[in-house]
């Protein structure tokens, strides 16, 4: 841009500037003779424009203010830095087209009653056949004329220039523990025909033990009560600074299923109830439901009792779903995970055919299905944690307990199976979002040390590990703030999950803002330039990101 327009755009702009000096200094008077130093404001409201643009009752300057001025069709900012009744002195920032860096011009103005001069950098000084006195009423923000020296006129505005306001979004739910947990009991949701639903002993004792311990209750069905324990996150966040907004539609579930060869096991169990009690602290709605077990040593018997416990695992969401109102659950934003059987009813629902509940993700630990196939019946992401070692359900595939008779036992009474490697290269080929985690060396339970301790190494980590995965459930991408690579002022959100964005840009100005978009420019000087944007989802969760240049 030439010198000349500059001048002539410094001149247009400060002459506003002078028009305002007057009324500044008999403002600063009646501030100090009719006002107590208790009531002035430290910080002054920003000037609120009309839908037109135009600030209603113009404004004045101040030192210290900046301001945004657009001659024709150039741009620069001015910062005043000293007013006095018959000069003004600052800083002007003229934007070079196509540029994202604006330098400084120191300038001082000199104004008269009918002409005023300018000096600008190290030009000699410019007259100007406009006095301030014609521009006082044009400090408004609307478009106005200015009038060269030579009679040509121009078009002109001038506004305050303020940073973008800007509330950096805390949101760490679902991603750490920050709410109080309420736990509700024994809830029955249904009574079906069967042998038990709760029965001391886990997954880890023999099978021969396992058997024992209940062999004298399959000999006939009888009426059992089906019963789950809900965790509810209560109240607000217990951190204040974190993001306070509601997730819409309510909270995500997590039914929990727990393990035990169809056999033995209870909702309760402690490695259960401290998943459920956790993701309930970050924000879930958590479960863990208990279903039918139990039956006599035959292949039709084990058959039935899984399809039994997988109608008593879909039952448990059917009931939760009919309450989402009550416990502010999000219908369209279920998982559902399990360890060793309970994953395998985990996977099972998750895979249905035809059915009515559908699942964002299913966390499968140590788990099989019988048929691969079934994967095509959902668009159900998966993650797995399986132990390549493991001698009671297939890590790829094969038949359950190949460890008891050379594995006979598991041939006889199951059907082949596949397990987590095998699940993950068929979801990988569905082109489903998979994560699969292998445990080199180890075998079943990979939550509990030989000794039926918790191992809680293992345990955190496949906790963290679903919590990571379910996460990527409700933001498939987190927001990143983009720069466009044939435009260098322009950074963008580019987030189909995002509406609203707040943009946080030290030392930079502002030429234009949209929604998730923004244009800016740096002064010379700036030798770090940093844009943070921060918001909320479509779906009520916060972000905050940050980019450098």
């Amino acid at each position: 841009m030439k010198k000349r327009t500059l001048i002539i755009i410094i001149i247009a702009a400060l002459l506003l500037v002078a028009g305002g000096v007057v009324a500044w200094l008999l403002w600063q008077r009646g501030k100090g003779s009719g006002e107590s130093s208790n009531n002035q404001s430290t910080e002054k409201p920003r000037l609120v424009p009309n839908e037109d643009g135009i600030y209603e009752g113009g404004f004045d300057l101040e030192a210290g203010g900046s301001y945004m001025i657009v001659y024709d069709s150039d741009t620069a900012f001015a910062v005043v830095e000293a007013l006095s009744s018959s000069a003004i002195e600052g800083v002007c920032y003229l934007v070079e087209k196509g540029s994202d860096c604006v330098v400084p011009q120191p300038f001082k103005l000199a104004t008269r009653r009918h002409s005023s001069t300018l000096a600008l950098g190290q030009e000699k000084e410019v007259a100007f056949e406009m006095g301030g006195e014609e521009f006082r009423e044009c400090l408004d923000g609307g478009k106005h004329i200015v009038r060269e020296k030579t009679g040509k006129n121009h078009t002109f505005s001038v506004r305050p220039y303020y940073a973008p306001e800007y509330t950096e979004v805390t949101d760490r739910r679902f991603k750490q523990e920050l709410f109080r947990v309420e736990t509700f009991r024994d809830v029955e949701f249904n009574v079906q025909k069967g042998y038990w639903a709760t029965l001391t002993g886990n997954e880890a004792d023999g099978y021969g033990k396992i058997i024992r311990s209940g062999i004298s209750k399959s000999l006939k069905r009888r009426d059992v009560s089906l019963a789950m324990d809900i965790y509810l996150p209560q109240g607000e966040n217990r951190d204040p600074t974190d993001s306070q907004t509601p997730v819409a539609n309510g909270r995500p579930l997590i039914l929990f299923l727990h393990g035990g060869a169809f056999y033995v096991g209870d909702k309760a169990e402690p490695h259960i109830a401290g998943w459920c009690r956790h993701f309930a602290s970050m924000g879930y709605v958590t479960a863990s439901a208990n279903y039918r077990m139990g039956f006599m040593p035959t292949k039709k018997e084990i058959q039935k009792t899984g399809l039994d416990a997988a109608e008593d695992a879909l039952d448990a969401v059917r009931f939760l779903k009919g309450r989402a109102a009550e416990y502010h659950i999000d219908t369209n934003m279920l998982f559902v995970a399990g360890t060793s059987a309970g994953s395998i009813i985990a996977l099972d629902i998750a895979y249905a055919k035809d059915c009515d509940v559908k699942f964002r993700a299913v966390a499968n630990m140590w788990g099989a299905v019988t048929d691969l196939d079934n994967l095509k019946n959902s668009r159900t992401d998966i993650v797995s944690f399986h132990g390549d070692a493991d001698q009671l359900v297939p890590y790829d595939e094969g038949f359950p307990f190949s460890d008891i008779r050379n594995g006979k036992v598991g041939k006889a009474l199951f059907d082949k199976m596949y397990g987590s490697k095998a699940l993950s290269r068929k979801a990988v080929e569905l082109g489903l979002r998979c994560k699969f985690y292998s445990f080199a060396g180890e075998g079943h339970a990979l939550h509990l040390n030989a000794d039926r301790s918790l191992n809680q190494k293992n345990y955190s980590f496949i906790q963290d590990s679903m919590a990571a995965f379910f996460y990527g459930e409700m933001v498939p991408r987190e927001a990143k703030i983009e720069q466009d690579r044939f435009d260098a002022r322009h950074f963008l959100v580019d987030h189909p999950m995002v509406q609203q964005v707040q943009w946080n840009v030290p030392r930079a100005f502002v030429l234009r803002q949209t929604e998730k978009e923004i244009w800016l420019v740096w002064p010379q000087t700036s030798v770090q330039r940093i844009v943070e944007a921060s918001g909320h989802y479509d779906n009520g969760i916060g972000f905050t990101c940050k980019t450098e240049i």
